[in-house]
């Protein structure tokens, strides 16, 4: 089966993942989608054509190979990283199982075909990277996977959200809003809010006049989280 953007190949990939029973994350935490089932999260990018590229992107930035040799990686999530690709060579698969790359593909029969999507435990011996995971959203966002310049849920972005209601509830917020909530409050003073007097010694932080909260510049994503906690 030819599809005819990553989006259709990521959305039938989706459909195919959820009946096996997994969760589907799209655009979260800078993958293409985010799988999650029997506490394993595997991490996936996706391409129309099984190249380097993909695997670039799927492999552990955290790994070296050096003159000396291999330099184990500082370990992170998601537990299992794959790529989605309709088909690929022996030697693309030789090269994506070296990096301990999971691949997901289309088995093409005739009139159709559908995609092979196991269970983690089938495969995670083999392609595990770490026992570390992502913190997951509350809620599964509503995003398109698989497009160009796509719109990322992160966990900043969550955080974010969640002080601007703050900021909107209370009408300022403090450093310890932002110690509660494990952010840092360099990249949003003066870019997003100002001084404006004390709480104690605390001091009170409003809104630029003028500018656009976070909340303010991904309104369709920001309200997918309007009624949760944050991660």
């Amino acid at each position: 089966m030819d599809f005819l953007s990553e989006e259709d190949m990521c959305t039938a990939f989706i459909e195919a993942a959820t009946k096996q029973g997994y969760v589907c994350y799209p655009e979260t935490h800078g993958w293409d989608i985010l799988l999650v089932k029997d506490g394993f999260q595997i991490g996936i990018q996706a391409k129309l054509k099984a190249n380097l590229c993909v695997l670039r992107q799927a492999m552990d930035p955290h790994i070296n190979y050096t003159l000396s040799g291999y330099v184990p990686p500082k370990l992170h999530g998601p537990n299992i990283r794959a790529v989605l690709v309709p088909q690929h060579t022996y030697d693309f698969r030789q090269v994506a199982h070296g990096l301990r790359i999971f691949i997901f593909e289309h088995i093409s029969r005739y009139g159709g075909g559908y995609f092979y999507v196991p269970d983690p435990g089938s495969f995670a011996k083999q392609f595990r990277h770490t026992n570390e995971q992502y913190k997951l959203p509350d809620v599964v966002p509503i995003l398109r996977a698989g497009i160009s310049s796509p719109i990322q849920l992160t966990a900043w972005k969550i955080k974010a959200f969640e002080l601007c209601r703050l900021l909107r509830k209370k009408g300022y917020v403090t450093t310890n809003d932002f110690k509660a909530l494990n952010l840092s409050s360099t990249r949003w003073i003066n870019k997003w809010i100002t001084k404006s007097g004390k709480e104690g010694k605390l001091f009170m932080y409003v809104p630029v006049q003028g500018v656009k909260l976070p909340d303010e510049l991904y309104p369709e994503l920001a309200k997918q989280f309007e009624s949760k906690e944050s991660i």
